[in-house]
């Protein structure tokens, strides 16, 4: 079965050894993202969302998907709540036309 790697050109996926996304048969699984410095001053939760977003939506353009093909998120703040109030509404917005299941994991 052939194995496409994507990139998004992210300074920590050379640094650490990954893959924005990777890609097997039908299947694309995307690592964790969240939007990269510079682009995280002065910006709150739901700004980082639209940016984290942006980067997944680019890597499974690039794997020839969209995130209408998206079935499952998961989503981990280590604030509260509040971080789920700002990322609710952009992931609705994202893919309004066929919403998948989210999963909201609160760490402390």
């Amino acid at each position: 079965m052939n194995r496409q790697t994507i990139s998004s050109g992210g300074p920590y996926e050379a640094k650490y050894g990954y893959s924005r996304a990777v890609r097997v048969g039908d299947q694309i699984h995307v690592a964790g993202t969240c939007t990269q410095p510079p682009n995280v001053v002065g910006v709150d939760a739901y700004g980082q969302a639209v940016a984290a977003l942006r980067i997944i939506g680019a890597a499974l353009d690039h794997a020839g998907s969209s995130v209408l093909d998206v079935v499952r998120t998961r989503i981990y703040s280590s604030t509260s709540t509040t971080s789920m109030r700002c990322f609710a509404p952009t992931a609705k917005d994202s893919v309004e036309f066929a919403p998948p299941q989210h999963a909201f994991r609160l760490l402390r």
